[in-house]
């Protein structure tokens, strides 16, 4: 089990697949299991079945954006997002919020 800052510090600018999530009162992840990591959003794309599987697999599951600051400041108290809005240029940053709202469209 890793600590949401021990996850996004370890991990810069990197999507890791968790499990075994334990969240606080603000529905922020206090520690987790490292299933997986991606280095860039094209392998995470690349590897979309396997990031169903997953979610099938955990209830809990959930990716995390290697950046602490946006981590928080997208995750505290929301829980729901609806629309997903992908980068058009492969080489971006794929932010938290957006992580959020393509796992959102991912479970249905």
């Amino acid at each position: 089990m890793a600590t949401i800052e021990e996850i996004t510090k370890g991990f810069p600018e990197k999507y890791v697949c968790v499990k075994n999530t334990v969240l606080d009162a603000d529905n922020l992840i206090v520690t987790a299991e490292i299933i997986r990591v991606f280095d860039t959003l094209e392998i995470a794309k690349d590897n979309a079945s396997e990031i169903r599987k997953l979610m099938k697999w955990y209830k809990d599951f959930d990716i995390v954006y290697g950046d602490y600051e946006d981590y928080v400041k997208t995750r505290k108290g929301r829980k729901v997002m609806k629309y997903v809005f992908l980068p058009e240029n492969n080489n971006e940053k794929l932010s938290q919020e957006s992580i959020d709202e393509l796992i959102h469209v991912m479970l249905k």
